[in-house]
């Protein structure tokens, strides 16, 4: 006989049968015939804590958290004394957002069992999730002393630790819930985007980037001698202070602010036998002393700080600062200078990854005002068409200027090319050294860059042809640039 027909048979059962039937409906899925099977049992002995204790989280569960807070309250007046009690109610009041009340359950749990875990865990989750994280860390740790095993717990507390910025540590957490249960998705969810955070993927792209690589080692071979005092801001990988490191420098520092990434990178640089030769100081290059980090001003700075559209990485200031504290004047700095680059752009294949207009006799083209107007040209499979004559917008000349003011500008760029023109494309040049260039040209398509151009779209696609102008408005704050196509003349 199923589960769900023996009620006749259990009419004159005991209470504790009906208990054990309502257990066994509530573990095979029959809730609403477990909660009828708990209220029979009640019918017998309606002073239960245990009973009422079940009913109540099982009401909880079906969305009847305003009789399961009653139910489990009951429980806590025939039980006091008994920590699940409390434990339970503290839930049903968290689900209920009686955050406050729920706080003091949980702590009444635990000062009553001060060695259960589920208490702790259920407080820990209950102050994170109100953004007391700091706070939720101690009981986080507390379980862990309890249970080292528990992997909830240490998943938990790197969730609390990657929230308060402490991105080594979520991640060591995140780890150790792995090995303790490999099974625990959110854990493997939470390392991959804490990693992601510390390490972003493009510096597999950038390491594997052999034209870049190329350029740079040509420009360490040319400046640095045995009397060279080498400076490089941004380890990373610990590629560019190993080349420097070849070319036989007096001295050489390299800094780096992402703990992980000087960590891996310290590994790295002593896997190749590069360790003595190479000062690896693990902070950001405005925090090197002169006289302690670096013993005495640099005579050569090197440094790859760009991202796509140049300034994301705070270059300009870091470039600054060093220039005003850590280098010799007349210092080679390379690269010596970067350009932001523009040109009108077009392409149909492309335009229709970027911005939709008329689908099977529809038109969906107001969908695009929630478009983002700034973005990647992320396949080079995808042909873009230059509509204009390649044009320079804004210089760094980081060997000749001490520091740089936002900028905002007016450009002509003549159309040279028939097309329908969908916005501005960005790209970077770089003067590496006197005599080498380097630029991520939106034509050119390579398997390992990890600049990418950026697509600054306008509001609507306009028919262009030679003979117009267009009139873009360039501007940066030293962080970020923008284009904007004004108008055609």
């Amino acid at each position: 006989m199923s589960l769900k027909h023996r009620e006749k048979d259990l009419r004159h059962a005991s209470a504790a049968a009906h208990f054990s039937h309502a257990c066994a409906l509530q573990q095979a899925g029959y809730f609403p015939e477990a909660v009828k099977s708990y209220r029979l049992g009640l019918a017998f002995q309606p002073d239960s804590p245990e009973v009422l204790s079940n009913l109540g989280c099982l009401l909880d569960d079906l969305g009847s958290r305003d009789e399961a807070e009653s139910v489990h309250r009951r429980a806590v007046a025939l039980a006091p004394n008994v920590a699940v009690m409390h434990n339970n109610l503290g839930l049903t009041l968290q689900s209920l957002g009686k955050t406050e009340e729920a706080e003091a359950c949980f702590r009444k749990a635990i000062e009553l069992r001060a060695d259960w875990p589920v208490a702790r865990l259920n407080l820990g989750r209950l102050l994170q999730m109100n953004e007391r994280h700091a706070d939720s860390i101690e009981h986080y740790e507390h379980v862990l002393e309890i249970d080292p095993s528990n992997a909830r717990a240490k998943n938990n507390l790197g969730i609390a630790l990657e929230h308060l910025g402490d991105l080594a540590g979520a991640t060591a957490a995140f780890q150790a819930a792995i090995a303790a249960d490999a099974g625990l998705v959110a854990a493997h969810r939470r390392l991959a985007e804490v990693q992601q955070r510390q390490v972003p993927l493009w510096h597999i792209s950038m390491l594997n980037d052999h034209a870049r690589n190329e350029a740079y080692q040509g420009a360490l071979r040319t400046a640095i001698d045995s009397d060279s005092r080498v400076l490089e801001i941004g380890t990373g990988a610990g590629l560019l202070s190993m080349f420097a490191a070849r070319m036989g420098p007096k001295s050489l520092t390299t800094c780096e602010a992402e703990p992980l990434v000087a960590q891996m990178a310290s590994k790295v640089i002593e896997n190749n036998g590069l360790a003595s030769r190479i000062s690896l100081i693990p902070k950001r290059s405005t925090e090197l002393q002169l006289g302690t980090d670096l013993p005495e001003p640099a005579n050569v700075l090197v440094f790859e700080l760009f991202s796509s559209e140049l300034l994301g990485e705070r270059v300009l200031a870091s470039i600054e600062d060093a220039k005003l504290r850590l280098l010799q004047p007349g210092c080679r700095i390379i690269p010596a200078s970067a350009s932001l680059m523009i040109a009108l752009f077009g392409g149909e294949r492309l335009a229709s990854n970027l911005s939709v207009e008329t689908v099977e006799g529809l038109d969906l083209s107001a969908f695009n005002q929630v478009i983002t107007r700034r973005q990647m040209l992320a396949r080079d499979d995808l042909e873009i068409e230059l509509l204009g004559d390649e044009t320079e917008a804004f210089r760094f000349d980081f060997e000749q200027q001490k520091e740089w003011v936002p900028q905002c500008t007016q450009i002509r760029i003549p159309v040279t090319v028939e097309g329908r023109c969908y916005g501005i494309v960005q790209w970077l040049r770089l003067r590496v050294d006197r005599i080498t260039t380097f630029e991520n040209h939106p034509r050119a398509q390579t398997a390992t860059s990890h600049w990418r151009p950026a697509l600054y779209l306008m509001p609507e696609p306009v028919n262009i042809r030679p003979g117009q102008t267009a009139v873009v408005r360039a501007m940066h704050d030293r962080v970020s640039p923008w284009f904007t196509v004004e108008r055609f003349d």
